[in-house]
């Protein structure tokens, strides 16, 4: 269900139909007026992947394909004023209760930077912060399982905030990964390998990821307090992340 263009979102989009899963679930992209057109989209992302070379083979072997996917509409129209699609509405139980598991696509994701850019593991180098928006709530909401697409330590945030994720049901040791174009494509090869689930299998997935859904439903339906003073980084010193938040004023409302 995405609505504004993102790097990361395209990157996620594309993948899927060069494996000719789109069809397997419900999509939405670029559905606002001024995002990238395919191939526009196309040649940004060759750039921006560079640091995973497996990315880049699979969008050159459909290049025909990918090009011309401008964009998917789902829930609304394109380019619908007036409306906020953040918020829940009837449509949405369907596209839940007729799948098994949510790609979803967070609000924030680090840029993919070009291949002369040398990652620096410093927590603040991407500028950017652990944004858990209605995206996640949603799925929580509706208890339905996710692989989230999001900054390195998103799912290690979101279970410091009292929340279980799904390991080992969903490998989510791309949670760790710092190479952004990396972590992606492993988001991308485990959401594949779901995507191929059946029998008993998916009975087994289903029935543990039933007990984590039940579990984070209690705790939102419970939660009174929603803004907290959030740790830069959990694996930093008391010292280090109180100096970091003073500096930076760094909180969050979720």
């Amino acid at each position: 269900l995405n609505g504004y263009f993102r790097d990361h979102r395209a990157a996620i989009v594309f993948a899927l139909a060069s494996y000719n899963l789109l069809e397997k679930g419900y999509v939405s992209y670029n559905i606002k007026d001024g995002g990238s057109k395919g191939i526009d989209a196309y040649e940004n992302l060759l750039n921006r992947l560079r640091s995973c070379p497996e990315f880049v083979q699979l969008l050159e072997d459909n290049e025909q394909k990918l090009v011309k996917l401008d964009h998917i509409l789902l829930d609304t129209d394109y380019n619908q004023q007036g409306r906020n699609l953040a918020q829940p509405e009837i449509q949405h139980t369907e596209y839940f209760n007729n799948t098994y598991f949510t790609l979803l696509t967070e609000t924030n994701f680090p840029d993919m930077r070009r291949t002369e850019y040398t990652y620096c593991p410093d927590v603040l180098s991407d500028n950017i912060g652990r944004l858990y928006s209605e995206k996640t709530f949603r799925c929580i909401a509706f208890k339905h399982p996710f692989i989230a697409t999001g900054p390195k330590g998103f799912l290690e945030g979101l279970r410091w905030l009292g929340y279980k994720t799904f390991h080992p049901i969903i490998d989510e040791s791309y949670d760790q990964e710092p190479d952004h174009a990396k972590r992606l494509w492993m988001i991308v090869q485990e959401t594949k390998r779901l995507c191929g689930l059946h029998g008993d299998a998916l009975k087994n997935f289903l029935d543990k990821a039933r007990e984590i859904c039940e579990y984070n439903y209690k705790i939102l339906q419970n939660r009174k307090i929603f803004s907290f003073d959030f740790p830069i980084d959990t694996s930093r010193s008391e010292e280090h992340t109180s100096e970091l938040q003073s500096r930076f004023g760094i909180s969050y409302a979720v």
